[in-house]
C-alpha cells in the first residue's frame, strides 16, 4: 500500500476503527498465547487502553449525528 492510500483510509473513522478494532484483537491474542505474565499483562494493558479508544472516537459521532437529526426536524409542519 502507498502512503496515499493508508492516509486516505486512515481518514474516515471507519478505516480508523478497523485499524484500532484490528490491533486490539491482536493484542488480546498475542496476550492469549504469551507465556510471560509480564508479557500478558502488558498487552492486555495495550488491549484496554486501545478498546477504550474506540469507545472514544464513537462517542464524537453523537454530536454530528444530533446536528443532523435537529437540521432534519419532523419533516412537513403539520397544521
Amino acid at each position: 500500500m502507498a502512503i496515499e492510500e493508508i492516509s486516505t483510509f486512515l481518514s474516515t473513522h471507519s478505516g480508523r476503527d478497523k485499524v484500532i478494532r484490528t490491533l486490539a484483537y491482536t493484542t488480546k491474542l498475542a496476550a492469549a498465547l504469551a507465556s510471560s505474565e509480564e508479557t500478558v499483562l502488558k498487552l492486555e494493558t495495550i488491549s484496554g487502553k486501545l478498546s477504550a479508544c474506540r469507545t472514544v472516537l464513537r462517542l464524537f459521532d453523537d454530536i454530528p449525528m444530533l446536528n443532523y437529526t435537529l437540521t432534519y426536524g419532523l419533516g412537513k409542519q403539520v397544521e
